[in-house]
């Protein structure tokens, strides 16, 4: 039976009598906090602690049980907002909820309605539907560390169209990114037709002009980082201990007195910070924009408008944005970019070089 108070809320009286009863049982020590959590339908004994409380408070009278908020919520999002986010979730099933929100204040922005719209709101309002599934399956996380002041550790990897679109038919592209660990701060990124060793030079070069030499460059396990020995021969015998073979990236970076470090094998976690960007250029640059018509240069100009918009964007694990983040450690001294030393030209830092065996009469061929 159902009856209402002076608030005009509805309460359930039998629920309120049996609450009564269970609680005066707990206090008489007749029944155990488990038993009454469990008679009451509660999840723990600390609710029922709570209503313990509550009720001797209360002079345990009856009104102490009644829950005080009852009722619609006054901050409920409006059935027209719910209906567009997961109008929007069904349309594109791979975006993550930061991603869905920004799409829905901005179509909701055209139809005059403003607001600010968290994930963990989002969240809440996809649980509703029936078939929701996360659009990101998350992992066992990782040991988090963080450098204390910029340049002290960029993270480089790259990213190939094979995961998310073939836009320039069919042709495998590849996205080589430099991350400061620190701000978060895109330093410098680019498309490429191949992952070689020149091109990733390419892109840590452009640091080096923007911002000055860094202290150590961490990267995975590649061979163009990293010499990686082939499968055991019955033939050949690997004298060669893989730290020991400098790289030409390797051997690039020692002119300049800066560190290559790479992870340990099957670590991809070692570089989250850069493994989750790429994933957000893939729920974001990827699937809201369309490049089928682009030339490499033009797609290029695109995601260089992309990085803009990354640096100036809020960063939810650091509280700011990257840019801002980077200028405050400018300001306050927490930075370990060293300008680059006198003398030197970066086209002979950042290029191929090949060994060549000399004759007996001291000349060498090159073909």
């Amino acid at each position: 039976m159902k009856r209402k108070s002076q608030k005009g809320k509805f309460f359930n009286s039998e629920k309120i009598l049996h609450r009564a009863k269970v609680l005066a049982l707990v206090i008489k020590k007749k029944v155990t906090q488990s038993q009454a959590a469990k008679e009451l339908e509660l999840e723990s004994t600390r609710q029922i602690r709570r209503l313990l409380k509550r009720y001797c408070k209360g002079n345990y009278s009856l009104s102490s049980l009644i829950h005080t908020k009852s009722g619609e919520p006054w901050n409920k999002i409006d059935t027209v907002i719910r209906d567009k986010v997961k109008e929007i979730k069904e349309m594109h099933p791979k975006f993550t909820n930061p991603h869905i929100a920004y799409v829905a204040e901005r179509e909701l922005k055209e139809k005059r309605i403003l607001i600010k719209l968290n994930r963990t709101t989002i969240r809440n309002i996809l649980l509703e539907l029936p078939n929701y599934k996360p659009a990101v399956v998350r992992f066992r996380p990782a040991k988090r560390f963080e450098m204390e002041n910029i340049g002290e550790l960029v993270q480089m990897d790259t990213s190939s169209s094979r995961s998310w679109f073939f836009y320039l038919g069919k042709k495998l592209i590849y996205c080589i990114v430099c991350l400061d660990d620190h701000s978060r701060q895109i330093l410098a990124g680019h498309f490429f037709e191949s992952d070689d060793a020149y091109s990733n030079m390419l892109v840590l070069r452009e640091v080096m002009e923007k911002y000055g030499v860094f202290e150590i460059a961490y990267t995975d396990c590649d061979s163009k980082f990293k010499f990686s020995p082939r499968k055991p021969s019955m033939y050949q015998t690997l004298i060669v201990i893989p730290d020991e073979v400098i790289t030409q990236i390797k051997y690039a970076l020692l002119k300049i007195d800066s560190t290559l470090l790479t992870h340990s094998p099957g670590n991809a976690r070692a570089t989250g910070k850069i493994e989750k960007w790429f994933q957000f250029l893939q729920s974001w640059f990827c699937t809201e924009y369309e490049f089928k018509d682009l030339s490499l240069s033009e797609l290029d100009k695109k995601f260089q408008e992309f990085i803009d918009f990354y640096n100036d964007r809020f960063h939810e694990g650091i509280g700011e944005t990257p840019n801002k983040r980077f200028q405050r450690a400018l300001e306050e001294g927490k930075t370990r970019f060293r300008p680059l030393p006198e003398g030197i030209d970066l086209d002979d830092i950042f290029c191929l070089i090949e060994k060549r065996g000399l004759k007996k009469d001291n000349t060498f061929s090159y073909n």
